[in-house]
């Protein structure tokens, strides 16, 4: 949810937290990178996880609203990363959209749309 907050915000927490652990060798580990990636994440509507904590997993995911319109959780898919081909990817990314839309209505936001 971080791709939602301030990133001068972002940034001042990585900057004064501990050092990014890595655990594969797609783990974002710079301040720079994961700003470019929240950057992309925002742009495109859905957060993915390509092998960065886990090396054969690939997530999709969307943040869930609450009625003052904040992020307060997410929901993912996740897949054997062989299985995710770029077609499959947008429709996950689709799909955890659409479903984070009505839960977050349920939870009482009020946009019709997340992006």
């Amino acid at each position: 949810m971080s791709a939602y907050n301030d990133p001068k915000k972002v940034q001042s927490i990585l900057a004064s937290g501990p050092p990014m652990k890595t655990f594969t060798e797609n783990t974002i580990t710079t301040v720079t990178g994961l700003l470019k990636e929240l950057e992309l994440t925002r742009k495109r509507g859905y957060a993915i996880d390509n092998r960065e904590v886990e090396p054969d997993t690939y997530c999709v995911a969307a943040p869930i609203y609450d009625r003052y319109n904040e992020p307060i959780c997410a929901i993912s898919i996740a897949s054997v990363f062989t299985r995710m081909t770029p077609a499959k990817i947008k429709k996950c990314g689709s799909l955890v959209n659409q479903t984070a839309l009505a839960i977050s209505k349920q939870m009482g936001y009020r946009k019709a749309t997340l992006y």
